[in-house]
C-alpha cells in the first residue's frame, strides 16, 4: 500500500530521504483561534446601531436614509445614503406624534448618496434623473416644510443634484458618471 502512495514519487525522478508518517492523536497540532472582532466604539455610544447612525446625523435621519437605499437599490442603483436634518431636538428619535411634530418643523433636509459601484453610470440617463426626482419626492414628503437637497457623489465629484426650496421650483443637475 505504501509503495503505492509513493510510487509516483520514484516515477516522477524524485528522491525522497525519509518519510515519518506519524498518525497517533498527540502528534496534531491544534490551532488557537484568533479573534478579528473589531468593534466599533460607537457602537455602544449609540442608541442605534453604530452602522445606521452613519447613515444620519440622528435616528429618524438614519433611519429614513436607510429606507432610501433600499429604494435605490430596487430602481438597480447601489448608493450609500447619510441624511442630515436640520433642527435637531429630542423628537428626532421618538415615534408616534413627536415624530410627526419634528418631521413639520424640519427647515432643511440634505441627502448625499455616494455610488458605491459602477450602478449609477450603467442606468439610462432618464433613469437617473427619475430616480433623483423620486428621491426628492420622497424627502419632500417626509420634510414638507425643509429646504430639500438630494446629491449624488462618486467620491468628490457630484454626479447629480436636486434641490427644492419652499418655492416647490426643483432646480435640478442631472446626471453624469
Amino acid at each position: 500500500m505504501l509503495l503505492l502512495i509513493l510510487l509516483p514519487l520514484i516515477l516522477g525522478g524524485c528522491s525522497v530521504g525519509s518519510i515519518n508518517i506519524n498518525l497517533s492523536p498527540s502528534a496534531a497540532k491544534k490551532a488557537t483561534p484568533v479573534s478579528t472582532t473589531v468593534v466599533d466604539p460607537t457602537a455602544r455610544a449609540a442608541p442605534t446601531p453604530a452602522f445606521a447612525m452613519q447613515a444620519g446625523n440622528c435616528p429618524e435621519a438614519a433611519n429614513q436614509a436607510i429606507t432610501l437605499m433600499a429604494y435605490t437599490q430596487s430602481k438597480g442603483a447601489n448608493l450609500d445614503p447619510r441624511l442630515e436634518l436640520a433642527p435637531l431636538d429630542r423628537r428626532c428619535g421618538a415615534d408616534g406624534a413627536d415624530l410627526t411634530t419634528y418631521r413639520a418643523r424640519v427647515t432643511s433636509a440634505t441627502l448625499n448618496m455616494y455610488v458605491i459601484d459602477g450602478s449609477w453610470s450603467s442606468l439610462y440617463l432618464a433613469s437617473r434623473g427619475a430616480l433623483l426626482r423620486d428621491l426628492m419626492g420622497r424627502l419632500h414628503r417626509l420634510y414638507p416644510a425643509a429646504i430639500c437637497k438630494v446629491l449624488i457623489y462618486q467620491g468628490d465629484t457630484v454626479l447629480g443634484s436636486i434641490t427644492l426650496g419652499t418655492d416647490n421650483n426643483p432646480q435640478v443637475s442631472c446626471c453624469t458618471g
